[in-house]
Order: C-alpha cells, then structure tokens, then sequence
C-alpha cells in the first residue's frame, strides 16, 4: 500500500516543509474605488461573494473533469506552471486568484491546495508540503525544472513517481479497501447507509496519501480560523485546515434534488431540458440542433424553463460552489426584490416541503450541520467531501429500464448518491432560525464540466481553461461514431479530420464545418456560447438532450463567431504542430439568472490536451528511454501515437468505462473497481506534455509568421504590476 506522509513522519521520514507564500492581490482601496465607480454609471453589482478576488488583472485556471484522465491533465498544467518563473521569483501558481474544478480535476487541484496540512507547535502557521516536491519538480541552479525537453526523457523517470509527489494519488487502487466495508456496514448495521461509499473512496484515493486530515472544516487562512473560534466557542482551531497560500480553490458541484423527492425531480429536470430543446432550437436539413434562439437572450432561456407548464415546471439541476470562504449557489440571484422561486416536489407520498430559490450563502463550516456520522450523513462539510459532490460518479442514470424495474434500479442507485444534511436558508434569511434540509449532490459535469462558469461568477478577467478532450461519439450522429474515435478516446486529429471531411451533418461551408467540429471536440464547452447539441431525428421524434441544465449555461455573446474563430486558430496550430493554446478576448459576459453572473469582459484562454508529433517523435527517438512513436497516416498531420502500453497518452481512456458496452461485466468486476489504472510511465508522460506545452507557449505562439497566442508570460507578469493592471478594463 501507499505510504501517506503520515506514516513517513513516524517513521522518522525527512518532509520538506515551507510557509505559504503570500500571493500578491489588489487591495482593499483599489477594489472599492473600482465598484464604486461602476455603481455610480449604473454598472452591474459586484459578484456574489463579497470576498471575490475578481476583477481587473484577475487570473482563475480552470481545470475540466472527466476521471482520472482529468486528474493527470490537470498534473501536468499545475507542473508547468510552477516550473516557470516570473521577475520577481514567484512562480504563477503564487500569483493566481482562483483554481477551480470540477470531477476529475478537483483530484488534483484540492489535494495540491491543503497536502501535507501539519500543525507545528514551534512555527507561527501551519506548513504544507512544498510545491517542488508535489509536483516532483528538481531544482537546477536553483531554477525549477520538470524536464520540459521531449529528447532527454529518461526511462528511469518515467518510471518514477516518488510518494511525495501528487501523480502517486493517481496510481491508487483502494477499491477493494472502501467496498468491502461499506457493504458489511449496509448488510450488517441497517442503521447506516452506504452514501458514504464514494466521499471514503476519493479520501482514500487522493487525500489521505498525502497527510490530508479527515473530516476537518476548511477556511481560508490561519487568521480566520482564528476568528472564528472567537465567536464559536464550541469549535476548536484543531477542527479546521486551510490551503497554502496563493490561488483560492473552488469546487464545483450540482444539487439533484431534495432526498425526499429524488425520483419526481430528476424525471421532471429532463422535461424541462426537453422543453427548451423543442422550443428554442432549430431544425434543419434532418437536423435538431446548433445555437439557441435567441442566443444573446439567457435572461429569456431561464423564465421559460421556469414556467414551463408542458415542461418540468422548470426543475433542474442547480449549480453550487464551495469555496473557502462560502458555499452556494448563484441561482435567481438577478431576480427581482421580493420575488422567489420554489421547486415544489409533485410526489405525493410522503409530501415535501418546497425548496425555495435564492438560498443564502455561508460559510463553509456553517452550511453543513454539527452532528453524528450516522445513517450515511456528515457532521463536517470537509474538503473531501466537496471533491466528492464534485465527482459524484454514481449519480442516478434516470430513464433506464421501464416499469417495476426502472424503479428498483432508481431506488438502488439512490441509496449510493451523495445526500447529507445543508443549509437551504432562503435569501434575505428570515428571523427565524436557519433552515437545513436532506439534499442529494451530483457531478458539477451535469451544469458546467469545465469549472468555467464559477469564476464568470467571480468576475476573473483572465480565465485558462485544461481541456482533455471526452470521447465524442456520443455526441456525433451514430454513421460518424467511428471518425471521432480511435481505441475509445477522440484526439485532436479525429476531431479536425472529421470537421473537414465528415458527412453528418452535412455540408463544406464554414458554418457546417463549426457543427461537425463543435459536435466532436465537446458540446457542454460550446453550451457556454449558447449551443445545444445536435440529433438525427428519428422516425421524426426529436430526441432528448444529454444534459438537461446546459441550455441554461449561455453566457458568452456572440456565440458561433467567437467558437469560428476558435476553431480556425487552434487548427493552425494543429496543422503547424505546436501546442493548442488559444485565446478568446473580449468576450462579452451576459446577465444570466440561472448562474447568477453580471456583464463584463473577459478574457478565455484554452489549453486543448493533444499530442503534437513534434513531441512524439522526439520522445520516441531518444535512446534514453523504451518509448516508440508510431507516425499517423499520410496525410493527416499529427495523428501518431504511442506504441503499447502508452498508446491512451494524453487522452488516457477513463478507467471505469466499459468498453464492451456491457451494463455490468460481473466476471471482471475488480477492473471497475480501479478508478485509477494508470501506471507511472503513463502519468508521468501525459504530465511531461502538459509541462512541455506550458514551456512551448510561455512566450506565446507564431505560425509562419503570425502571432496565434501572446504568450502566458505576459498575462503573469501584468498580474504582478498594479499599475499595469489599472488599464483593463471591464465593460458594463
């Protein structure tokens, strides 16, 4: 087994430890001088969380799920920024405002924000295990490297993954550690239930290797920690933890519904995806799909699913975020003074109560109950538990099988979502006391996959966004499944091939080339500028959408030109072999009642995984280490692999897909249990692409001649300069 920090200080075990850093951030007088100004022009109000780090200069990296695929992508990003460096010494992760997450790339981001938590009685504050030794970055001269050179790759280093480093978590197998008893505790003890099955899975996985306390409030600081035992005397200091210091992590997660009433919502939030795909999407040529009418108009989007009569009665998924200094949701937050919205539940045995929209935000120690771990609840909203909610793998799949089965299975599968006990205080809160209820949390992938929309919330001017891209044949037409594919995972190549020379839907003009393109490198980012994904009619019956909240994610103008021109500069950088990064200025922000965000000005940068032949090749030539390098077909650049056991690098398939398209293959079953199933040359060349794209794009990108990306090094290092911060701008 692993062994965890812990185990190594008790075995006498030297661990490098270092004080947070101070990150550099705007302060108190220059943010109020700026909202001041913008309440004085009519400007929109400041975000949600009156602790926001956003506004002008501001930087958020945002870092997509998708499994553990996800994780190691978001290894590899994290490595590379930190083995740059800025003027003033800092690395970038110091200066960043916010890293935020969602499944898979939650993994890596709050196990790397809290590892290594230890209280030293002789040191001021807590110390946190350094970032050189997480991210297993050597120092050379004193400058950090993480071997961003493809040709002195060794095989010794692949093969190393030192247990202090955060890729080890990703190697992890504690299938069978958290399964067996928890399904002893549910067959043995009916007093506990097995909710707790998943939140004990990703502890074991990703935390508690890294020395990570279980079951502790978070805070932001040591000084807030301290002021908030002054004010409750029943907690101690020793119940909290508190990042190291620099970007402030926020974890994305969705509420499916209340417990009581999980069936009736989860039906009636796919009638409401349902309603707005018939009401609002066009059809063409065979076709249901493309952009929203109006587009331009989420405002409209949210008042028709909310009074949709026909529909769900505008029940759905709602997005929530848990940050370290507050947890909530952004929902109806634009609605007008005096006005709510309730869910109410249709069930009718047992009846109830309504859950009533906006719901104040708190705390995090405040939003979840003190209590008993008992019946499958949580005394503590701990940061595992926010990875958990995120991640939520075994949320409900509502639909399948009819009659009495279809219910036994949505009963079984019920009793493994994530449910526990949270604070539904309706906002302004009332004088009475606060009210909490049994709710039940899913993966923040059913709203927002990518983590984008919570620092849109925040107002973060500079947003980078890790895509690893998912395997897109579920989204392309049926006739198309096998150009998006190859061995189970979409590469940038099958997606670029296929937007050129696909037949469905059909077309060569640059519009029809935007569908095919959008369909395969992933819908739920193109919902962002207000697409909805494209279906074949069948017997001319409309089908449903994959994920009823997405119509509801517009919140970018000008959707098709702003993709267009994505699409149009990231296949120059494909055709010329360099890294796919990518920015989208001046995007325009809409007010968006579902997600809570104001108008502003934005700039999205994107960070597409793939594998350039550049990289291949040089990794493959060396004779340092046994990796080969198999060439594409003529014809179509930059399609080689890996030749075995590296082929899946960088998409590397999701471990618990089933790809003999089986419902349960019972014979095999401890394969499934392997969420993981990486090995450490896997990890670690997927990371060394990432750190070589970070370092390839630092001073940004030129094809033949022209400027395709102005370089990271720039957005940084005006982060570090107040004065040049003053001259963005945001737009009202």
């Amino acid at each position: 087994k692993t062994a965890t920090f812990r185990q190594m200080a008790a075995e006498g075990a030297e661990m490098p430890m270092v004080s947070p850093p101070c990150a550099p951030r705007p302060s108190r007088a220059f943010v109020h001088s700026q909202r001041s100004k913008k309440a004085a022009t009519g400007g929109p109000p400041p975000p949600f969380d009156p602790h926001s780090r956003g506004g002008p200069g501001s930087i958020g990296l945002a870092l997509k799920g998708g499994g553990n695929h996800a994780t190691v992508a978001a290894f590899g990003v994290l490595r590379g920024f930190e083995a740059q460096q800025l003027q003033d010494g800092k690395s970038p992760l110091d200066v960043l405002d916010y890293i935020a997450s969602n499944s898979g790339g939650g993994w890596s981001s709050l196990p790397f924000m809290f590892a290594g938590f230890n209280r030293d009685a002789k040191a001021a504050a807590a110390q946190h295990t350094a970032k050189t030794v997480l991210l297993d970055i050597q120092l050379d001269g004193g400058r950090p490297t993480a071997q961003p050179y493809p040709s002195s790759i060794t095989q010794a280093e692949l093969d190393t993954l030192p247990l202090t480093s955060l890729g080890s978590t990703m190697t992890n197998n504690p299938g069978w550690d958290v399964l067996c008893p928890a399904i002893a505790s549910t067959c043995f003890n009916p007093l506990v239930e097995p909710h707790r099955i998943w939140a004990r899975y990703i502890y074991q996985s990703y935390f508690k290797p890294l020395g990570i306390p279980r079951g502790k409030y978070f805070t932001s600081c040591e000084a807030e920690a301290d002021e908030i035992v002054k004010t409750h005397p029943l907690l101690t200091k020793r119940d909290f933890i508190w990042p190291r210091g620099g970007p402030i992590p926020i974890a994305h997660f969705a509420l499916i519904a209340p417990s009581s009433a999980f069936v009736d919502f989860t039906n009636r939030a796919i009638k409401t995806g349902d309603y707005l795909w018939d009401h609002n999407v066009p059809t063409r040529a065979g076709f249901k799909g493309g952009f929203l009418e109006p587009g331009d108009d989420p405002i409209g989007l949210v008042v028709a699913a909310r009074d949709s009569a026909d529909g769900g009665g505008g029940v759905t998924t709602v997005p929530y975020s848990a940050s370290t200094t507050q947890v909530g949701s952004g929902y109806e937050w634009q609605r007008q003074a005096g006005e709510e919205y309730v869910m109410l539940p249709r069930s009718r045995c047992p009846p109830a109560p309504p859950l009533t929209f906006p719901i104040r935000h708190v705390p995090p120690y405040a939003w979840v109950p003190p209590g008993p771990r008992c019946r499958g609840q949580y005394g503590r909203f701990s940061v595992e538990l926010a990875a958990a909610a995120s991640s939520m793998a075994l949320e409900p799949a509502v639909g399948s099988g009819t009659g009495c089965l279809r219910r036994c299975m949505q009963a079984w599968l019920k009793t493994l979502a994530l449910q526990f006990k949270a604070d539904t205080t309706p906002r302004p809160p009332p004088a009475a006391d606060p009210t909490f209820r049994d709710l039940e949390f899913g993966d923040g992938g059913t709203n927002d996959a990518h983590a984008i929309l919570p620092l849109i919330q925040q107002q973060v001017e500079n947003i980078i966004s890790v895509m690893n891209p998912d395997p897109a044949k579920g989204y392309v037409p049926s006739s198309q499944a096998e150009l998006v594919t190859c061995d189970g995972v979409t590469r940038y190549a099958d997606i670029y091939h296929y937007s050129m020379s696909g037949t469905e839907p059909p077309g060569d003009s640059p519009d029809s080339r935007l569908d095919r393109w959008i369909l395969a490198f992933g819908p739920p980012f193109a919902s962002l500028f207000g697409w909805m994904s494209m279906e074949v009619k069948k017997d001319n019956e409309p089908g449903s959408i994959r994920n009823a909240s997405q119509p509801l994610n517009a919140v970018f103008r000008h959707g098709r030109s702003r993709l267009l021109e994505l699409m149009l500069s990231l296949n120059k950088l494909f055709l010329a072999g360099l890294p796919l990064v990518y920015t989208l200025r001046e995007l325009e922000v809409l007010q968006n009642p579902f997600w809570g965000t104001t108008p502003y000005t934005c700039h999205l940068t994107v960070i597409c995984y793939y594998l350039p032949d550049t990289f291949g090749q040089q990794v493959g030539g060396s004779t340092k280490n046994s990796v080969h390098f198999v060439p594409g077909p003529q014809g179509l650049p930059n399609s080689g692999r890996f030749a075995s056991p590296y082929q899946h690098v960088p998409e590397l398939k999701i471990a618990m897909e089933n790809t003999r398209q089986k419902c349960i293959d019972w014979k095999r079953l401890h394969p499934y249990l392997d969420v993981s199933g990486y090995s450490p040359g896997q990890i670690n060349l997927t990371a060394y692409l990432g750190t070589w794209m970070i370092d390839q794009a630092w001073d940004g990108l030129n094809v033949e001649g022209e400027q395709i990306f102005g370089g990271f090094a720039q957005m940084f290092q005006l982060k570090c300069s107040d004065d040049e911060r003053r001259d963005f701008h945001r737009r009202g």
